[in-house]
Formats: C-alpha cells, structure tokens, sequence
C-alpha cells in the first residue's frame, strides 16, 4: 500500500504511497469514511506505542493536524502522512537506530463498505553530533 523512507531521529518525515482496495482500484479522499492511524517501536518486546499515537484519528473534522501529523489523499488515491519530530524518536536504547511501524487503518464509505488494513515499517536512524571542538 504505501512505501516509507528512512526517518532520522528528531526530525520530522513523510511516509508516502498509493491506497488501493482489495482489488486494487484506487481509494481516493471522497471514498473515505474513517483513517486512524498508530505508531510503534518495534524493536522493543513488546512494541512501545510511540509519541502517544495509538489509533490518531487523522480523519474525522476535515483532515486535522494532530500535534504536527497529518494526512492527505489526493484525487489519484496517492496518499501522504506526516510525521512530527517527536514522532521519530528512538526508544529501544539502540546506538544505531531502529524499525518503526505505522499501523493504517481506512474505511470507506462505499458499498459495499471497505476496511483497509497495512503496517508500513520504517527505519529511524540516529545521528549522533560530535562534541564541540574545544575552546582555542
């Protein structure tokens, strides 16, 4: 369903890609009834709900941002989902970084009525900033 580049840690990211039905027609904006969507650190057993975002309802009210995530669906089903900085953090104590995974969940309006259903795991790499060099 839709494809996910590696994040960094801190900073904020987009993970983009077609929606498609069951049978692969596209599902675009006005064909949807519900989209939530929840976050989890994988790398921990078991995974960590990330940031609070367990079942974000990005949908209901017009499309909202909720403390800088956001989605939007184009006419061509293509869909983009923005992540806050607060949302590529690493949790797992790893030193090179970790997998996430964002649950999405859609429903559509349509007859018969749809339920789309997809994990799309990302990395979250970190980035480790050297100390100041020292005072001359």
């Amino acid at each position: 369903m839709i494809d996910a580049i590696e994040q960094t840690e801190g900073s904020t990211g987009t993970v983009t890609g077609p929606i498609r039905d069951e049978t692969g027609a596209v599902v675009t904006a006005a064909k949807i009834s519900s989209f939530k969507v929840t976050l989890a650190c994988i790398e921990t057993e078991p995974s960590t709900i990330v940031n609070g975002r367990y079942e974000v309802d990005l949908y209901t009210g017009g499309w909202p941002n909720k403390d800088g995530m956001k989605a939007t669906i184009d006419a061509n089903g293509d869909c983009t989902i923005r992540l806050a900085a607060a949302d590529n953090v690493l949790l797992a104590g790893s030193t090179r970084g970790e997998r996430h995974s964002l649950i999405v969940e859609i429903g559509t309006g349509t007859t018969p009525a749809t339920n789309i259903r997809d994990s799309i795991e990302f990395f979250v790499k970190k980035i480790d900033k050297p100390a100041a060099p020292p005072a001359p």
